[in-house]
């Protein structure tokens, strides 16, 4: 009887901590939390003589949905003007295995030095809908993140706005 005892104890103590276990967060939904929330932005990027910076305001919201805000500043080669856009967009995001992966859903796009130097390069084109892109997580904290780009090999850095 001591060992029945014993061993009803063993496998109820082993199922509370299974239970704990599974209901513990993991490292993609602890980081998730932290992106919550507003943010301000910048990205800055040259090649190739082109040129190109945004500063955004970013505001992760639970459930996977980002509302961003932000000026674009573009010089597509040296001999041409900088261009500024104000550039608003809605994206789904999530966190995985490292890395924020967000699908760019709407945007809009409004040239706000040059309307004409639309018909040279068009705003929309710069911004496809529904592609993807990876952003690795290098930090994140209650106040900052660094995140880096996949495709531009870039870094974002943001603060939290107050």
């Amino acid at each position: 009887m001591d060992f029945t005892l014993r061993l009803i104890c063993i496998l109820l103590c082993t199922g509370i901590l299974s239970v704990q276990a599974s209901t513990e967060p993991s490292s993609s939904e602890r980081l998730t939390e932290k992106f919550l929330g507003d943010w301000h932005c910048s990205f800055a990027v040259k090649e190739s003589g082109a040129q190109v910076s945004i500063e955004s305001d970013d505001l992760f919201i639970r459930g996977g949905k980002l509302v961003s805000k932000g000026l674009l500043k573009a010089k597509f080669a040296p001999d041409l003007p900088e261009i500024e856009y104000a550039v608003n967009s809605t994206s789904n995001w999530k966190v995985e295995q490292g890395y924020l992966i967000s699908t760019l859903t709407d945007v809009s796009v409004v040239n706000l030095t040059d309307p004409e130097f639309d018909n040279i390069v068009n705003p929309k084109e710069l911004f496809p809908v529904n592609v993807s892109e990876s952003l690795q997580i290098l930090a994140i904290s209650n106040s900052t993140m660094v995140l880096k780009s996949s495709a531009a090999g870039q870094e974002y850095r943001c603060k939290r706005n107050n």
